[in-house]
């Protein structure tokens, strides 16, 4: 009696085992067979048409076949044909149906032309609106009542013209994506609390649309740091200085300029100086801040701390071929007095200089007299004429005060606004 419970006893493991091992046989097999069902047929018709209609890679088209249901090619053939007129490339439809497959089984004319006709109506080229819509092709599937409309109107609203509207969506699609009245819309309202003139929040908006549609918490903080420190709101630089520490990316790039100034001699007070009179200084790469540096300081001969009293020199220096090419002889500028000072905000006595031309197109400027730099370097060199085989002498007028004030409102300020 003993020996047959113990028998039972010891055989019931070895029949669970083996209960349990025919169920986990079954599970496999039957995942196997729904696996090998679900798997695409990379000789299907759908394949078969992302890569030649399409041209998609085949693993691609293997990958995006399943997001599809369609036996026939009238419908998706009508799309290609509507992205085709309208200028759209075979690289650019390969990217758009890679990102947004089921854009091939939308109606081409009630669902996709009237959003293309609507972006084209704003002064949009062809080229330009293929490149947008191919490279983000959620537009193409937003509301064009519920959603581009309306951020359309409320866009313009704001900036007052569809050109500043289009610069805007140039900048960032999400101007077209995000919800508005979540992101847009308290921020505004955090500037105009602030009394920021609606001519800055445009120029926000307009250039750096990124910048002012941060999460509303965050965009709060950066808002507050900026006023911290010292920046004025009623100036234009103040909204420059609020895209500069905006979003992980300017901040890394922060950290980055802070060190090559420091390689250069700034203090910490030069260069949080030269931030609040031209935010945008803090935005260079480390390549270009450390070319600029080499002009001023080893060919022009000038103390690095100089180029912080007037920082908008370091980015105009990299803008400008003729900056780049000048080559520096003929002149010590260390004979230069030492009341001289680069950027000051006053007017400029006659210059007398030649540039010359040769074959190659270099150039080169000889300076016949001590030149004082009293303001901006494009000022002076945008009335410095070139000559392609000959010197030409020349004493250029410099822009009268009010032209001064349009290059600061647009180029962030050069100065602080301080009288110098």
């Amino acid at each position: 009696m003993l020996l047959i419970k113990k028998t039972a006893l010891d055989s019931t493991p070895s029949l669970v085992f083996l209960r349990n091992k025919r169920v986990l046989l079954r599970s496999i097999s039957s995942i196997a067979d729904t696996s090998s069902t679900k798997s695409p047929n990379p000789h299907s018709f759908k394949v078969s048409y992302l890569i030649n209609s399409c041209g998609l890679p085949p693993e691609t088209a293997i990958s995006v076949s399943p997001k599809l249901n369609f036996e026939t090619p009238e419908k998706p053939d009508s799309v290609l044909n509507l992205l085709r007129t309208h200028g759209f490339t075979q690289t650019q439809i390969s990217i758009l149906v890679r990102k947004r497959p089921q854009m091939l089984l939308a109606n081409p004319d009630k669902t996709l032309l009237p959003k293309i006709e609507f972006f084209q109506s704003l002064g949009i080229s062809r080229t330009d609106l293929a490149r947008s819509l191919s490279s983000t092709p959620a537009l193409l599937g937003r509301s064009l009542d519920n959603q581009i409309v309306p951020c359309y109107n409320y866009l313009k609203s704001v900036l007052q013209s569809d050109k500043k509207v289009v610069a805007a969506m140039n900048h960032t699609h999400s101007v077209f994506l995000k919800d508005l009245r979540k992101y847009l819309l308290p921020n505004i309202d955090v500037l105009r609390e602030i009394r920021v003139p609606e001519s800055s929040i445009a120029y926000l908006l307009n250039h750096f649309p990124e910048a002012i549609m941060e999460n509303p918490n965050r965009f709060n903080e950066v808002v507050n740091e900026v006023k911290e420190m010292g920046f004025d709101p009623l100036k234009m630089n103040f909204v420059q200085a609020v895209h500069a520490i905006s979003g992980d990316g300017n901040k890394l790039i922060w950290s980055r300029c802070y060190k090559a100034y420091k390689k250069w001699g700034w203090s910490e007070d030069d260069i949080l100086s030269a931030f609040r009179k031209h935010p945008n200084c803090m935005l260079l790469s480390e390549k270009k801040i450390s070319q600029a540096m080499d002009v001023f300081v080893n060919k022009m001969g000038r103390h690095s701390k100089e180029i912080a009293r007037c920082p908008a020199n370091l980015a105009w220096l990299q803008y400008s071929q003729k900056w780049r090419s000048i080559s520096w002889k003929g002149y010590d500028w260390k004979e230069t007095t030492t009341t001289t000072q680069i950027g000051k905000a006053s007017t400029v006595p006659a210059l007398n200089c030649c540039m010359t031309g040769d074959e190659k197109g270099r150039t080169e400027l000889l300076l016949s007299s001590p030149l004082q730099l009293t303001q901006p370097l494009p000022q002076l060199l945008n009335h410095l004429p070139r000559g392609p085989s000959q010197p030409i002498i020349a004493t250029p007028t410099l822009p009268q005060p009010h032209a001064s004030r349009r290059v600061r409102e647009r180029w962030g300020a050069y100065g602080s606004g301080e009288k110098g």
